[in-house]
């Protein structure tokens, strides 16, 4: 039944009779009329003039940088929550890809334990496409799942290269990505150099290995290099990657280029040199800078980098390493060895069994070249045994 139906109505029957009124009773109710009408009116203005402000959401990149930051300190949950979500919603944006890139990237903060990686894969469905990498080094991950391989073994680095070429293959890869895989399978060629006094069957196995990895490596410097050449057709200068577009994360661009850099040297240094026209030398430099000025907590890192870049291109020198080193010397008194991770990782490299940029006769290495690091090493404990 319409509601208006329920409503009764009465019509009179007889009009009513004419009263005679007081004026003075009529002015005052028109007198509170007026007023009451008046009252009604600011009401409606004031509701119509000063809305409720909208609730304005956060950027997604501020987002990620804090997720980052988070997973960086030890506390990846955060970022691996993002990364599940963006990847179950069908977002594959430059923020899914900084945030796939940090996860897997957690390798290097945890201290070389690939299980962490390993078991969120394993637990999380939104990502269960990374276990196609399984089949890419099935031996390896059959030793991860049967036996509990150590930090910075050789099993699990190998196992994290193939999460980045699986990350690659689904379209979730950057500059981070290439250029990070396309150094560490340069830094795998470094270590196996042909050598004169292997045994003709360890020769074989050896040369089988170092053209495979020298081949992966080659195949992420052309993505990353395509990058680069591509996104610096402005003005033919490093200076156009200040002007990448702000979805972009800085730190994802420095990571890149750094790496790439990296890789040049370690493939120079194999005997495998890949000619890509850009002086890593230069790049280090710029990256520095770009450091400095948009991604501060990496300016450390960028700067040892490009110091051990220097040993494994064979450029290192008493003058090449003194202007990086320097930069990373004076950054760690000023922060008297507190801040990035990469100062104890320095320290502790006599100890730790890593491989690369702080491995124990790399950093003896730097020492002999650097009277000002050798004495920041001693007095951060080092003593002369140690050298």
């Amino acid at each position: 039944m319409d509601p208006l139906e329920s409503v009764e109505t009465t019509t009179p029957t007889t009009a009513p009779q004419t009263e005679k009124k007081n004026p003075f009773v009529l002015i005052g109710t028109i007198i509170i009329a007026l007023l009451i009408l008046g009252a009604l009116f600011i009401t409606l203005q004031t509701d119509t003039v000063v809305p409720t402000e909208p609730e304005v959401p956060a950027d997604i990149n501020q987002v990620v940088d804090a997720a980052i930051t988070k997973s960086v300190s030890g506390d990846p949950r955060p970022l691996q929550d993002f990364m599940a979500n963006q990847i179950a919603s069908g977002v594959n944006d430059d923020a899914t890809k900084a945030a796939v890139y940090w996860v897997a990237h957690r390798y290097f903060d945890n201290g070389g334990n690939i299980y962490e990686i390993y078991d969120f894969i394993e637990t999380t469905p939104a990502v269960a496409f990374l276990k196609k990498a399984e089949a890419i080094y099935p031996e390896i991950f059959a030793t991860i799942r049967t036996t509990e391989v150590r930090n910075w073994s050789y099993e699990s680095l190998m196992a994290l290269l193939a999460y980045y070429e699986t990350i690659d293959r689904a379209g979730y890869a950057d500059i981070g990505i290439w250029s990070t895989t396309a150094n560490k399978y340069a830094e795998q060629a470094y270590k196996n150099i042909p050598n004169a006094n292997d045994t003709p069957e360890f020769a074989i196995e050896r040369k089988k290995y170092f053209d495979m990895v020298a081949s992966r490596s080659y195949g992420f410097l052309r993505k990353a290099h395509a990058f680069i050449v591509n996104k610096t057709m402005k003005t033919g200068t490093f200076e156009d990657l200040k002007g990448l577009p702000d979805t972009m994360l800085k730190d994802n661009i420095l990571v890149g280029l750094n790496q790439y850099a990296s890789a040049i040297q370690n493939l120079k240094g194999a005997g495998a040199e890949y000619p890509t026209g850009i002086s890593p030398i230069d790049l280090f430099e710029f990256n520095s800078k770009y450091a400095e000025e948009f991604v501060p907590r990496l300016y450390l890192f960028t700067n040892y980098l490009y110091a051990t870049a220097l040993v494994y291109g064979g450029d290192a020198t008493v003058e090449t390493v003194a202007l990086p080193l320097g930069r990373a010397v004076a950054y760690m008194r000023e922060q008297n060895n507190e801040g990035p991770a990469t100062i104890q990782r320095i320290i502790n490299s006599k100890t730790s069994g890593e491989s690369g940029v702080f491995q124990y006769s790399t950093t003896k290495k730097l020492a002999e070249l650097s009277p000002e690091f050798k004495a920041w090493l001693m007095d951060s404990g080092w003593t002369a045994a140690d050298f």
